[in-house]
């Protein structure tokens, strides 16, 4: 781009929050202790060169009081939140995350722009920065920056823009609220268990998660300004904040309902923030970051407290225990990924119909029940409450053929690999020690052992299994091993 940095937007103080306490810092030149030398504190009073020399004596020396203030300032953790500069700063200075500058002094040519260069670095969260004009001099930056030589490389039509008035930014409140809106086009909007179903698919959820936080930075520029107040009525204004709540409480449902952990690191305190100065926070309704699905006492706290109707309870367990599935996937794939599939089949069938709500909740209750059991169709009794066993036997019947059809015959040859499933466990759990995962040599001797095992007993499975699928088998079994040991 040939523009020189980011569009920032300024505004004219405007509302205040006297609740918040903002931790400030303080830099600026010295006073000069030379005899009959006229500077800057030439007219200031004794208080000002006393608050300097206790800064002194706590810092011990202006460069180190210096470097821990802009550190602090450009850490994440706010510890200083507001950093006062006299005639400081404007160049070697960068902090990405500063975003707004207020303007108190008169400021020309290069000095404006190296100070309007603070805050335009994009940031997490951050699309552009803030100019708070208590001077009156970007009035006519556009035209400044099209005379000024530093610039002659560039278009006139590149550079109108760089900073833009705030009115044009409230504006768009309207069309951020409306792109909102227009992910759930079609569907009633009094009908909230509709618009939530419409936030299934990930893809749709991620749409309606960024156009969100679209709409709240926005409203939150908006409110902050006077511009805003003038433009719309107090009932106009009044409707954006319910539109806001209404859109958060939603998420929060939405979140919960579809087991995500939505976390936006710079989106997420500035919304709470919004939320506190200018709408209120009383929505909030939160049970727990994540709900234990072998925890029969936290599934019933999470059915009563987010569950409006059977399907979104359904949708909440469904999505929890994909969650746990994830999670675990590594430890016994075999295992985990038939659960996963009966989990889609029925989420699947619901959304398009072939169950109904009580079908679709009653089915995903059974599923949570078979997988805190372990119980799963066709797996035999002797892995019952063998986990470690369950998920070698699961790599082995992986190696199978697909022409094996005869029932009989294929219940034989599971028996005999459930068995050599708890083997290979035995061989396993004798060969592990402290920190083994680094350890190459004992890897090797469990991976020989096992190997061992398999040629010994490779015509004795029900199936012989060949050299090339005992390798693929040895992979296989020291991935389980790692996953679970």
């Amino acid at each position: 781009q040939k523009a020189a940095f980011p569009a920032a937007v300024f505004f004219r103080p405007g509302q205040t929050d006297p609740s918040l306490r903002i931790n400030t810092r303080v830099v600026f030149t010295p006073p000069d202790n030379r005899t009959d030398y006229e500077d800057v504190w030439s007219e200031v009073s004794s208080e000002a060169k006393t608050y300097w020399n206790g800064l002194m004596d706590k810092w011990r020396g202006q460069e180190e009081y210096e470097n821990n203030a802009i550190e602090r300032f450009k850490d994440e953790s706010n510890e200083v939140e507001l950093m006062i500069v006299i005639s400081k700063l404007l160049t070697g200075f960068d902090a990405p995350r500063n975003t707004v500058l207020y303007l108190a002094k008169p400021l020309v040519e290069h000095n404006l722009l190296q100070a309007i260069a603070r805050v335009n670095r994009l940031f997490e969260g951050k699309e552009f920065g803030y100019i708070i004009d208590y001077v009156g001099i970007l009035g006519k930056l556009d035209e400044a920056l099209t005379q000024y030589s530093a610039f002659e490389g560039f278009e006139e039509e590149d550079l109108k823009g760089t900073v833009v008035d705030i009115l044009s930014e409230v504006r768009k409140v309207t069309a951020r609220l409306a792109d909102l809106w227009d992910i759930f086009k079609g569907i009633p909007k009094a009908d909230l268990e509709a618009l939530e179903r419409h936030l299934g698919p990930k893809d749709v959820r991620d749409n309606f998660y960024q156009r969100l936080s679209a709409y709240a930075r926005i409203l939150q520029v908006a409110l902050s300004s006077d511009e805003f107040y003038q433009e719309y009525n107090d009932n106009e204004i009044q409707a954006f904040k319910n539109e806001l709540r209404f859109f958060q409480k939603m998420r929060i449902s939405v979140q919960n309902r579809y087991a995500e952990v939505v976390s936006y690191k710079e989106y997420e305190p500035r919304v709470r923030k919004l939320l506190d100065t200018y709408v209120g926070a009383d929505y909030v309704e939160k049970l727990t970051d994540q709900v234990n699905i072998f925890d029969q006492s936290m599934v019933h706290e999470a059915l009563e407290i987010y569950g409006q109707t059977p399907a979104s309870k359904a949708d909440m367990i469904a999505h929890q225990m994909k969650r746990v599935i994830t999670e675990n996937m590594e430890k016994d794939e075999a295992f985990y990924k038939k659960f996963s599939d009966l989990i889609e089949e029925t989420i699947l069938a619901f959304r398009e119909g072939r169950i109904d709500e009580k079908e679709y909740l009653e089915r995903v209750l059974n599923t949570r029940t078979d997988l805190q059991s372990g119980h799963q169709e066709g797996l035999p009794e002797i892995l019952n409450n063998k986990v470690e066993a369950r998920a070698f036997y699961g790599a082995m019947v992986s190696v199978l053929p697909p022409s094996i059809e005869n029932p009989p015959e294929l219940q034989e040859i599971k028996s005999q690999m459930a068995l050599a499933g708890i083997e290979i466990s035995k061989i396993v759990q004798g060969l592990t020690i402290r920190d083994w995962k680094r350890n190459i040599d004992v890897q090797n001797k469990m991976e020989n052992e096992i190997e061992d095992y398999l040629i010994e007993h490779r015509k004795t499975l029900g199936l012989e299994i060949t050299f090339e699928e005992i390798d693929d088998l040895l992979v296989k079994c020291l991935k389980v091993a790692k996953n679970n040991y």
